[in-house]
C-alpha cells in the first residue's frame, strides 16, 4: 500500500480570490476536494495526508471531516511542508501532488503504480508532460537561440519517493523546487510518466473559472 501527500499550504495569491484557492467551492465542493476523490476512490492508498497552512487548519478539518484523512500542518515553504508529510507516513512508497491539480486523471495514477512496480530499483518517479510550444532563450524580450522542444518536458505531479532514500538525502538548508530535483541532485535517476492527458495546476482566477465550467 501507499501513503499519499496532498499538499494544501499555499495562500494562493495569485488567485486573488480572498482564500487558499483550493477552499473554492464548485457545486458545494472544495478544489481540494475534488483532487482528494480522485485517490480515496482507489485501492492504493492506505494512508492520505493533507498538509495544510496553520491559518487553514480548522476550515480544512472541517471540510474533510468525512474523508478518511489526516491533516498536518505545514510550513510557508512547499518544500518543507511535503517533509512534515513524509516524517508521518507509514509506508516507504509515497505519492506527492499538489492539492490545486484536480485535473489528475485516475488512468494515470494506475499507469504510474504499475511503472513504480515493474521498475523498483528507482527511487523517484515523477509525471510529466511533452512540452507542445515553440520554446527559445531570450533576453531583454529578444530571442538568443530556439531549443529543441522534443529534448524537454514540464514535471508535473503526482511524484513518487522512497521514504528512507529521502531521508538519506534532504538537507533542510538546500531549498528544492519539488522532490524530483533533490533526488536527481542527488545522484538518484528520476523516472518520467508521461501523460499526454491535462494536469494543470489551478493558479489564476481564470483557471478557478475554467474549472467552473467544467464541473458546473
Amino acid at each position: 500500500m501507499r501513503t499519499l501527500i496532498l499538499t494544501a499550504a499555499g495562500k494562493g495569491t495569485r488567485a486573488n480570490i480572498g482564500m487558499n484557492k483550493v477552499l473554492f467551492k464548485v457545486k458545494n465542493k472544495t478544489i481540494l476536494e475534488y483532487t482528494l476523490e480522485k485517490f480515496s476512490n482507489l485501492n492504493i492508498f492506505n494512508q492520505i495526508i493533507v498538509v495544510v497552512s496553520k491559518e487553514d487548519y480548522k476550515t480544512i478539518k472541517e471540510e474533510l471531516k468525512h474523508y478518511n484523512v489526516e491533516i498536518v500542518i505545514g510550513s510557508d515553504q512547499r518544500y518543507k511542508s511535503v517533509r512534515k508529510g513524509i516524517e508521518g507516513a507509514k509506508n516507504n512508497i509515497v505519492y506527492i501532488h499538489d492539492a490545486a491539480r484536480p485535473y489528475i486523471s485516475k488512468e494515470d495514477i494506475l499507469n504510474m503504480e504499475k511503472i513504480i512496480n515493474d521498475n523498483l530499483d528507482i527511487k523517484c518517479f515523477s509525471l510529466a508532460q511533452k512540452i507542445k510550444d515553440t520554446i527559445c532563450v531570450v533576453k531583454e524580450n529578444k530571442i538568443l537561440k530556439s531549443v529543441n522542444r522534443e529534448e524537454y518536458m514540464s514535471l508535473l505531479t503526482p511524484q513518487v519517493i522512497y521514504k528512507e532514500d529521502y531521508f538519506k538525502i534532504y538537507d533542510d538548508e538546500i531549498l528544492k523546487t519539488d522532490e524530483s530535483s533533490l533526488f536527481r541532485d542527488n545522484g538518484y535517476e528520476v523516472m518520467l510518466i508521461e501523460t499526454e492527458k491535462n494536469n494543470d495546476k489551478i493558479t489564476t482566477k481564470e483557471d478557478i473559472e475554467n474549472f467552473e465550467v467544467k464541473n458546473g
